[in-house]
């Protein structure tokens, strides 16, 4: 059954997870044992959820799938602190989630900065991810998602105590333009059956949709909200942040006062200091004037350049200076620490990234048909058309050789444009010679002359560096013992040698692979971190 005639096991909350299972003729209990399994055990497989019976697990694999996105890409900053996915969903589009690590001895922080649609349509000047238009929002289990497969990547590296501790919806997209799932994410992510995690651990940051910001404040949870703000006043703003024209200043602030009445929680107010644009001390005063009296804290934020956008970050010395005047006039203001510039973690960069690649992949794998070769004597070909007055011909975006100048030798291994025939010569291949290796004995390979790594065998690698009895061209012989035993999991059977001799004194009897986790009888045990 294709995923898109199933459920999403991250998509339902406790009661749709009870009617799921009333649907496949189960008792509604059994709904809090697989949320045990998603999102205590962080299970990926239904197969493996092994309190469950057998035929309850082969059912809810039919009527319903656990994972809804997989990695596709990654990028981890110098420090190790701050990680970036790139993540696939079921459709084949990708989204952007980064997981930032505060590893404070006493209380130790570990943020997931989550996405919640595909693009996003307000067009925000400064940000890389409306730049690649709108496309679809995320569920609630696309959301989910992203929190779980981070929680799985920190149990795996610090241990099993180690667990998501704060949620920001600060990625691709905006927030309260797909409510709805957004906040059935953290409802789910909140439920005591579920993620656990405490509400007011979740942010939620806006470009200021009025509406929305109204409804959150009358919601049961105090999540966190914060505002992008970026500058002071709406002549500026409606150029920066366009969504402005819908909702000014004015009106937003007004929303966030109502906000703030109702919860008794700050607004975050985030300033993104661009270079020339908004970062005087003039502007500084002005912010200040503008927030007196709410209750608020601006976050200062150094910009991250974006490819193809002119802001450029403010100087360090001028960003001190502004975040000293708004201390000055009584606004709490913070800096933020610059975390993964160098690993464009800015929303939408490493997408963006992404598909620039792989158009540039497509551009040049594209038939060399599409750009004829330039031909000589200016005699066009059947069907061209002048590309040029003066009958002159162009090929594609080929440069033209000025009149009178030879032409240069080709280098070695190139193929030569414009020859004798007129025609391209094809790329001369690399240097081959054979190489022995067992039954591919003959397989040719580039030569390590020319820069390419040698071709992998079959056979898994030696821990110590040595070559199994297939490598290396000797392959196995009667009456010969190999050069080295097998390695675990590798090929089965006793050498030869040891068949006759069985397992001697001081000799390792050969290992074949374990079942159900443990060591086969006779064969030495090996922690995995001796691997």
């Amino acid at each position: 059954m294709a995923n898109e005639e199933r459920s999403d096991l991250l998509s339902l909350s406790p009661s749709e997870m009870e009617d799921l299972l009333r649907s496949v003729s189960e008792p509604p209990f059994r709904a809090k044992q697989v949320f045990q399994w998603i999102y205590h055990d962080l299970a990926t497989d239904i197969a493996r959820m092994t309190n469950l019976p057998k035929p309850l697990r082969d059912r809810l694999g039919a009527a319903a799938y656990l994972s809804p996105v997989e990695p596709v890409t990654e990028t981890l900053s110098e420090d190790k602190l701050t990680r970036k996915v790139l993540l696939r969903l079921q459709d084949g589009r990708t989204i952007e989630s980064v997981l930032l690590l505060y590893p404070d001895p006493a209380r130790p922080r570990r943020t997931v900065c989550a996405s919640s649609q595909v693009g996003c349509a307000l067009g925000c000047t400064l940000c890389a991810t409306g730049r690649g238009g709108f496309e679809r929002n995320l569920s609630a289990g696309e959301i989910v998602g992203q929190v779980l497969y981070f929680a799985r990547r920190v149990r795996a590296a610090e241990g099993p105590e180690a667990h998501i501790t704060n949620i920001v919806f600060m990625g691709q997209g905006e927030p309260l333009a797909n409510f709805e799932q957004v906040w059935k994410a953290i409802e789910i992510l909140n439920s005591p059956y579920g993620f656990n995690l405490g509400a007011r651990h979740v942010t939620i940051s806006t470009v200021g949709i009025v509406p929305r910001i109204r409804e959150l404040a009358q919601k049961h949870l105090q999540v966190g909200l914060a505002v992008s703000l970026h500058a002071p006043n709406d002549a500026l703003r409606s150029r920066l942040v366009p969504v402005n024209q819908t909702y000014p200043i004015e009106q937003l602030l007004a929303a966030c006062r109502e906000y703030a009445e109702v919860t008794h929680r700050r607004v975050t107010f985030e300033y993104a200091l661009l270079d020339g644009v908004n970062d005087s001390i003039a502007q500084a005063r002005e912010l200040a004037s503008l927030l007196r009296g709410l209750l608020c804290h601006v976050n200062l934020i150094p910009f991250n350049p974006v490819q193809g956008c002119d802001f450029r970050p403010s100087p360090m010395e001028r960003i001190l200076a502004f975040e000293s005047e708004l201390r000055s006039r009584g606004i709490a203001t913070t800096l933020r620490v610059e975390r993964g510039r160098r690993i464009e973690a800015a929303c939408g960069q490493l997408r963006g990234r992404r598909r620039e690649e792989k158009e540039a992949g497509r551009a040049a794998t594209a038939p060399a048909s599409r750009a004829a070769p330039p031909r000589r004597g200016g005699r066009p070909a059947a069907g061209e058309r002048p590309s040029a007055p003066g009958g002159r011909w162009t090929a594609g975006s080929l440069p033209q050789r000025p009149a009178g100048e030879r032409r240069a030798a080709a280098p070695p291994g190139r193929g030569t444009a414009g020859g004798p025939s007129g025609k391209f010569a094809p790329p001369r291949p690399p240097q081959e010679k054979r190489v022995a290796g067992g039954k591919a004995g003959g397989r040719r390979q580039p030569s390590s002359a020319e820069g390419e790594a040698p071709t992998r065998s079959f056979a898994p690698p030696w821990r110590g560096g040595k070559p199994s009895g297939r490598q290396g061209g000797e392959g196995r012989q009667k009456g010969k013992a190999p050069q080295a035993r097998t390695q675990e999991g590798g090929q089965r059977g006793r050498p030869p040698s040891d068949r006759n001799r069985g397992s001697e004194k001081g000799r390792r009897a050969p290992s074949r692979p374990p079942r159900s986790g443990h060591a086969p009888r006779g064969a030495n045990r090996r922690s995995d971190s001796s691997r």
